[in-house]
């Protein structure tokens, strides 16, 4: 069974809206929601070592969100639910070398005999990710990426097989405040349903997302998140070798690519 949260903390003040973002401050709370203080993330670690990542490290980089997910299966020989966090500000679904750290070995000429010590996410910006759109990235990561060669910090093998697909389900919390330095109190915010939209864009369709370029929608599908429908583009990013999932309502974010009628008008000017 999945256990999904997102932490959202907002603060509101008489006078406007602020987001706040997560920090050190809320260590505790996390921790007592359940946050495991040490986690690793998906990937294929032949030859090379896994970050494991402290609670607090990922609240030093301030995210705008994390998510704790639990899935089952059996590591070692045991059947158990192991915990994973996402955090919206690590580049998760980079490539290896995006991820490298700690580079060792010769390079003779041609001949690069470099390895990676660790591989650690890159820092990203996620001012613009919303919700849903990060619960539906780090569910994909982490139902589809198959965990090779882990080692824990003492450097024994962790053998995992039978992992459980995660269900998409998701519990939103929001903390508000109407009043600066009041008690805050956590409420559960509950969307039935996603807002409308048409669809513009067809499967196959080339666009052009903001920061990460042009991009192939290679499927339009529906999910349920926190009991709440939503429908919405994969989008395969081949310069980074990452899918996006962008919400059909959220779609005024993407455009087509320009048809050569509009880049020759363009070189004209």
């Amino acid at each position: 069974m999945l256990r999904f949260i997102i932490i959202i903390l907002v603060f509101c003040s008489t006078n406007s809206l602020a987001e706040k973002r997560l920090g050190p401050e809320n260590f505790k709370e996390l921790s007592n929601l359940g946050y495991n203080k040490k986690d690793a993330y998906a990937d294929d670690y032949s030859k090379t070592n896994a970050y494991w990542f402290k609670l607090e490290e990922h609240l030093k980089v301030r995210p705008k969100y994390l998510a704790l997910l639990s899935q089952k299966m059996t590591m070692n020989g045991k059947v158990n639910v192991n915990q994973h966090i996402y955090n919206s500000k690590h580049h998760f679904f980079g490539d290896k070398k995006s991820k490298c750290i700690g580079k060792k070995g010769l390079v003779v000429g041609p001949l690069n005999l470099q390895k990676c010590e660790f591989l650690k996410p890159a820092i990203i910006d996620d001012t613009e990710l919303t919700k849903i759109t990060f619960a539906n990235m780090a569910l994909d990561h982490c139902n589809e990426t198959k965990v090779k060669n882990l080692k824990d910090e003492e450097g024994k093998i962790l053998k995992i097989k039978d992992t459980k697909k995660l269900k998409t389900s998701a519990k939103l919390s929001e903390k508000k405040s109407s009043i600066p330095g009041q008690d805050e109190k956590p409420e559960i915010k509950k969307i039935k349903k996603q807002a409308t939209e048409k669809r513009i864009y067809n499967l196959k369709d080339y666009v052009v997302y903001p920061k990460h370029g042009v991009g192939k929608i290679t499927a339009v599908e529906k999910a349920t998140i926190g009991q709440i429908d939503i429908q919405f583009y994969k989008i395969f990013i081949e310069k980074e070798k990452l899918t996006l999932t962008v919400p059909i309502n959220q779609q005024s974010k993407l455009r087509p690519i320009s048809s050569i009628n509009q880049i020759n008008k363009c070189i004209s000017i």
